[in-house]
């Protein structure tokens, strides 16, 4: 949708926002007498809204229309399952003013659930997904948490099946703005993770050691052969409880901010239940939900933070780390590719994935992050020396090249 869209004259013409607007919105300046620097692209004046420099961000500029971020359009695309209407399969397709925005969130989207690109129109729909992903995902559906033209967050409903078939969810949340995948360290000062990391885990043990203390204070309610049954069962409980416990006090547990939710008012963090699939039954606590006002969040936030979730700050400087994002670029300038790179384990292992845009095919990589470099080799090639990528991380993108029959050039960029 281009700056002379229907929806964006109406912007134009009805919405003239006060500064209580957080100076988050499009600045389109009003004609004036004096001499005027020439108009923007719509392209330019997006890029101006989402800067970190004040300079490109006017807060409050004399005789200004500021237009209110606008919400991405969102289209359910669904599968009937070869006409089973039992089965619930819808997935979002994300619209909005800028076709590269929208594609970089797509295609996050699609590459992490069904390992294909996301296609090109919403019309095209899940054509693409195989047979075989519908086969160990049965099922799917989503449901949009915020969409106010800063934060898109979306939650994925699904089931995943291999020995058995299981029930979770997956959050994501976008900057609306730019398309980047957002994480806890993006929003979060470090000093703000580490006192939340705390918080996090603090919580989550009480409710572990709650549910220890109930396993060896409560008495049986059952008698005979149950009664053995219910203890065998409650010593399996607790054994995992103290293991689960144990893992969770040690310093080097870092996940209890990997799984965020964004919602209009709340932030919600997520840790995985302590049971595996055999055990989920005897897990009272399940997966452990820290929920946390937006608004309360505010002495850990950023400068980025602080504008996406509040829409307060109009000074910010954009995360830079290329981890958990979808990247594009050209093999010798010629060769049109979309990459997503895992973020490196502790261990400095790292996975991802690549397309060949033309032919649209996933291939997955796996490597090392070893002083700085970044190096992937295709994990299924059948060539004796798989192709290899070998990249140094630049700013919010990778550099390096193309390893294989040849070596080619490739920048990767948001």
């Amino acid at each position: 949708m281009s700056l002379s869209s229907p929806l964006t004259k109406r912007l134009a013409i009805g919405a003239v926002v006060l500064a209580a607007a957080g100076g988050t919105g499009v600045v389109l300046m009003k004609k004036s007498a004096a001499p005027v620097a020439k108009k923007p692209s719509a392209s330019v004046a997006h890029v101006a809204a989402a800067s970190a420099s004040a300079s490109s961000r006017p807060a409050s500029a004399p005789n200004a229309t500021i237009l209110p971020p606008v919400p991405l359009d969102v289209t359910a695309l669904t599968n009937k399952a070869g006409g089973k209407q039992s089965l619930k399969r819808r997935f979002p397709f994300v619209g909005g003013t800028d076709p590269r925005v929208a594609a970089r969130i797509n295609n996050q989207l699609f590459i992490e659930t069904f390992e294909v690109l996301a296609p090109a129109h919403a019309s095209d729909g899940l054509g693409e997904v195989t047979a075989e992903t519908w086969q160990n995902r049965p099922e799917i559906d989503y449901k949009v948490q915020r969409n106010d033209g800063r934060i898109f967050s979306v939650v994925l409903a699904t089931e995943g099946c291999g020995a058995y078939c299981e029930s979770y969810n997956v959050s994501y949340a976008f900057d609306a703005r730019s398309g980047r995948t957002l994480g806890a360290e993006d929003l979060l000062t470090p000093e703000g993770q580490a006192a939340l990391t705390k918080e996090v885990k603090t919580a989550n043990l009480a409710a572990i050691q709650a549910e220890i203390t109930r396993l060896k204070t409560e008495k049986p309610k059952a008698t005979g052969t149950k009664q053995q049954t219910d203890a065998e069962e409650r010593a399996i409980a607790l054994r995992m409880y103290e293991e689960c416990a144990l893992q969770r006090k040690a310093p080097d547990f870092i996940n209890a901010l990997q799984k965020m939710q964004i919602q209009p008012q709340t932030v919600v963090f997520s840790v995985e239940r302590c049971s595996n699939h055999a055990l989920s039954a005897l897990d009272h606590v399940g997966d452990f939900s820290f929920r946390v006002a937006v608004d309360k969040l505010t002495p850990w936030l950023n400068d980025y933070g602080h504008h996406l979730l509040l829409g307060k700050a109009a000074n910010f400087a954009m995360p830079t780390s290329a981890w958990g994002q979808v990247l594009r670029g050209q093999l010798d300038g010629k060769l049109p590719v979309t990459v997503r790179v895992g973020t490196p384990n502790a261990d400095g292992s790292v996975s991802g994935v690549y397309f060949y845009d033309r032919f649209r095919k996933p291939l997955e990589l796996s490597g090392t992050l070893k002083d700085h470099t970044l190096t992937l080799a295709e994990t299924q090639s059948k060539d004796k020396q798989p192709p290899r990528m070998v990249l140094i991380p630049q700013g919010a993108g990778l550099q390096g090249t193309w390893e294989g029959a040849t070596k080619m050039e490739l920048t990767l960029e948001p």
